[in-house]
């Protein structure tokens, strides 16, 4: 839908961040919109959003250094993948967690490793997925509501565990509290929700996407109708929900029994966006929305 689309796919990216196809370079272009809009900005701060935007898998160190020292490559690096039979490099994968998760400084902004754990000029980048979306959302937040020409409004989801209430229990928490929540009403000050996510714990729990599209619903549904306005939701998320459809039963080690039950969670959240767009609200996801 005309030049808003341009700023949705430079900003929902994390899924699974394949930084390869991500447009930084044409800013002005994609921060231009053309009609009267109310977009409400939600962003992901569940456990994997403290991963490295690399795509997931193989971390491989230089066997002369060894897992503890690094740098660390991801799989599909040159340097890595000519080395077929990984003579000069150790995979990484069954390191200490608490290991792996400082290596998170690039040289770079395509964030494609090699990735350090200690901060220097040479490697001053934050590689973490969390880390991109923020700077993906920075030019916008700059330019404030009288030069983008939208009210902006921020939620989010952050450290919703096994024992969170999805959509089918009437006792779960509405949008103004819980781990689900409205931070900023749309029409809020730009700088004010750059404060809010920029205040933001470390990003940790599950991910409650269909409950949080369902919630976001709910309170665009309190502002009632603007004929002279569109809406819209724009959802900056790396990963698939793994709470509803009894998801939340599913111990977080689980991931086969995840992943034979995905195709409920996938179908609920189609549910809820199909509910979404039927009120007439547009909604915009990353390149693998189910």
């Amino acid at each position: 839908m005309f030049r808003m689309k341009k700023i949705l796919f430079a900003l929902i990216l994390l899924a699974p961040l394949a930084m390869a196809d991500v447009g930084w370079g044409d800013e002005a272009d994609l921060i231009s919109f053309q009609t009267q809009a109310d977009v409400l900005l939600i962003l992901d701060f569940s456990g994997s959003m403290r991963a490295l935007a690399s795509g997931g898998g193989a971390l491989y160190a230089p066997k002369s250094a060894g897992c503890q020292v690094g740098p660390y490559y991801p799989p599909n690096h040159p340097d890595v993948d000519t080395d077929q039979e990984k003579t000069n490099f150790i995979d990484c994968s069954g390191a200490d967690e608490n290991v792996v998760e400082r290596f998170i400084y690039g040289e770079t902004e395509s964030c494609q490793g090699p990735f350090y754990n200690t901060f220097r000029s040479s490697h001053n980048v934050d590689c973490r997925r969390v880390a991109i979306a923020k700077r993906a959302i920075e030019p916008i937040l700059d330019k404030g509501e009288a030069g983008m020409g939208i009210k902006l409004g921020y939620m989010r989801f952050i450290k919703c565990s096994t024992s969170f209430n999805d959509d089918t229990d009437p006792s779960r928490t509405p949008y103004n509290q819980g781990c689900i929540k409205l931070i900023d009403g749309i029409g809020s000050d730009y700088s004010r929700i750059q404060r809010s996510i920029d205040g933001e714990g470390a990003p940790g729990g599950r991910t409650p996407l269909t409950t949080t599209l369902d919630e976001a619903k709910l309170y665009l549904d309190t502002l009632g109708q603007d004929i002279c306005r569109k809406r819209y939701v724009l959802f900056i998320t790396d990963g698939a929900d793994t709470l509803a459809c009894d998801g939340k039963n599913i111990k977080d080690d689980a991931a086969t029994d995840l992943k034979d039950t995905q195709y409920k969670r996938d179908r609920a959240l189609v549910a809820k966006a199909k509910a979404m767009a039927d009120a007439g609200y547009n909604w915009f996801w990353g390149r693998h929305a189910p």
